[in-house]
């Protein structure tokens, strides 16, 4: 029978009364509706309505006679002659570039004494190639050919058989060129700015002095099966990183290694590596991510950031999962000078969400329309998800997670808000098989909590906390715990939490 906890309004007869809402998705156009009692995730087929740059299918043997083979141009280097192979075209006539796997530098391989420089039209091939800055280049690898002013258009960058792009970090001047100031784009391994239609696949990256890949302001891409290899050598070491902004995009198959976030998607005024020029900066919109397991060296497997007036939203990410320390997930605004309002950083979906260590999600920036669905804690996690002081959430669900190991014994609640004028909330259908803490701790203020069939193993303190100066409202029903539970540690300074608990 149910249960009526102690500094609970607890009614076994009455149900939550939430307003029924509807969150509009759109993705190229595309409206994708959620109706329900409470806000929640509809399934989604991305794929079907995210229009990124169409995939090619590459005929690599027709490719080495037909194409511009680098090894037939003369030329001091490797970059040299693949250079030659790029720039033997007729004006903006399209070209395809053969680099085959037997370099003519020392141990085979194509050595860039500075970066190569990719025109609009143009696919670059590495078939089984490995192209290695030289020490001291202090230079990108790859970049467009007009990234500040006009931009470009259809560039690929397209690997196998093992093509890998190698930094060189740890023999790279990062003096020369000084982080944050308007050379500090030229620590990037492919640097795309400005850039409509665009696709990296197929390639291992790294170590690079600063972030693997940078598509800035660009859309209309596809950057996929990548494995990243940074080393730790130098700061910064991202994998696919914006900066200023990203649009109609899909990003996929990553793993590997990167000493700082995995994957970035952000559009601030003030990029701390970018060329300056607020004509270089556009929202984040309309990105898929999808398969991405990674080390993310401590830092933030996917990290969506807005501020300063720009806008993130209608991001899907799906299938993460993070296999070192730090969070999987963080929705923030910290970059900015000027936070995002939840009208900037909105309709976010995330499915299939795995983490350890630090945990889940973190969410340091107001937000609105976002949705969880099927998260797993992985062993000696904190937390699932963590709302950090002086935020909001405004419709946040969270719809299924498992809890299938054990608690880091430092840590704290499943779910933590500490921010003020959180407005409905819903959190459901959450199975702990191993002993927790706390299910949720909330401080600050919060009107329409929706907690829904929760079945806890053990909990080794309060079910529900509060701080004594909160404002915490809402219902709590179909909550199952083990038989003989203590009914004191149900609820602690949530008066206006009604709860209904099932043995």
């Amino acid at each position: 029978m149910p249960h009526t906890a102690p500094q609970a309004n607890v009614d076994p007869t009455k149900t939550a009364s939430l307003v029924p809402t509807k969150l509009l998705l759109a993705f190229t156009g595309l409206l994708l509706v959620f109706a329900c009692p409470v806000p929640a995730t509809a399934e989604i087929d991305v794929s079907s309505v995210l229009e990124g740059f169409d995939e090619i299918v590459v005929d690599w043997q027709a490719a080495r006679t037909s194409a511009n083979n680098a090894s037939r141009y003369a030329g001091a280097n490797g970059r040299a002659k693949i250079q030659a192979a790029i720039d033997d075209r007729a004006g903006d006539d399209p070209v395809t570039v053969y680099v085959p796997a037997s370099g003519p530098d020392e141990h085979a391989v194509w050595l860039l004494d500075r970066a190569l420089v990719l025109p609009s039209n143009t696919i670059l091939l590495l078939d089984g190639a490995t192209l290695l800055l030289k020490e001291n280049a202090n230079d990108n690898l790859v970049r467009n050919a007009n990234p500040f002013d006009g931009g470009n258009s259809n560039i690929r960058v397209i690997g196998r058989a093992g093509a890998r792009l190698h930094g060189n970090a740890g023999k790279q001047d990062h003096k020369v060129w000084g982080y944050r100031n308007e050379n500090s784009y030229r620590y990037f391994g492919i640097y795309l700015c400005k850039v409509d239609g665009f696709e990296i696949s197929n390639l291992k990256i790294g170590p690079t002095s600063a972030w693997a890949i940078a598509p800035q302001a660009c859309g209309n891409g596809l950057v996929q099966n990548i494995e990243f290899a940074q080393d730790g050598k130098s700061t910064n070491q991202d994998g696919v990183t914006s900066g200023r902004g990203l649009y109609n995009t899909v990003i996929r198959n990553l793993t590997g290694v990167t000493h700082d976030d995995t994957i970035d998607v952000s559009s601030t005024d003030q990029s701390k590596f970018a060329h300056p020029g607020k004509e270089l900066v556009t929202d984040c919109y309309n990105v898929w991510i999808d398969n991405v397991v990674t080390d993310a060296g401590g830092k933030k497997v996917v990290k969506l950031v807005a501020g300063n007036g720009r806008k993130v939203h209608n991001i899907h990410v799906s299938n993460v999962k993070a296999l070192g320390r730090g969070w999987a997930i963080e929705i923030e605004g910290d970059w900015a000078s000027v936070k995002p309002t939840a009208d900037e950083m909105h309709h976010l979906s995330f499915d299939r969400i795995e983490g350890r260590s630090d945990g889940l999600i973190v969410i340091t920036s107001d937000c609105r329309d976002v949705s969880f669905k099927n998260m797993a804690a992985s062993s000696g996690y904190r937390r699932i998800l963590e709302q950090r002081a002086g935020y909001q959430a405004i419709r946040l669900t969270i719809d299924g997670v498992s809890v299938n190991a054990p608690h880091d014994k430092g840590g704290g609640e499943l779910f933590y808000f500490a921010g003020k004028k959180n407005q409905n909330i819903t959190i459901k259908n959450v199975q702990a098989t191993f002993p927790i803490k706390t299910l949720l701790r909330a401080t600050g203020s919060m009107t329409a909590l929706a907690v829904d069939n929760v079945t806890i193993r053990d909990t080794t303190d309060t079910l529900f906390v509060s701080a004594p100066s909160s404002s915490i409202k809402g219902v709590a029903r179909n909550i199952s715990l083990p038989d003989k539970y203590d009914p004191t540690r149900i609820v602690k300074d949530m008066p206006d939490l009604v709860v209904e608990l099932d043995h």
